[in-house]
């Protein structure tokens, strides 16, 4: 499915916090979770400060411990068997893809769209998740405040 249209805007950010939140509320929206692949910076004599947006199913999954095996029993002799980990994930290599480029010598930052298909179906809805359903700090200190109560 094509999401271009959601994510297209002709608008000017002030500051880079400012593109995330925009960003992630249009990915809310829409139920997509938007993520950070990579931030540069900038600096002197660099290229200009961007950040890479994505799909939290963009990429797949790597393994840090690809070689490592678990053993199981494959009888009643106590033979014991080598079997690669079981693993499961919700990355499936989506090409969703967002640039933010800092524009000028300001804080002014814009917004491109490099790939607006995903090659998953979209969540119906974001209770419970993982990333999104966090709580937010005004929620987190409420907790607090009624837990002292």
């Amino acid at each position: 499915m094509d999401y271009s249209d959601q994510f297209t805007t002709y608008s000017i950010f002030n500051g880079r916090d400012v593109l995330l939140r925009w960003a992630r509320a249009q990915g809310k929206i829409n139920n997509i979770v938007i993520v950070i692949k990579r931030s540069d910076y900038g600096g002197e004599g660099k290229r200009r400060p961007r950040v890479i947006l994505t799909c939290e199913r963009n990429s797949n999954y790597k393994s840090c411990k690809s070689s490592e095996t678990t053993y199981i029993r494959s009888d009643a002799n106590s033979d014991m068997k080598k079997c690669g980990r079981d693993t499961g994930t919700k990355k499936c290599g989506c090409p969703f893809l967002l640039k933010g480029v800092n524009i000028g010598d300001g804080d002014d930052w814009k917004l491109e769209v490099v790939c607006g298909v995903h090659n998953h179906p979209i969540s119906e809805y974001l209770r419970g998740h993982s990333f999104v359903g966090r709580l937010s700090e005004e929620e987190n200190t409420l907790l607090v405040d009624m837990s002292k109560s």
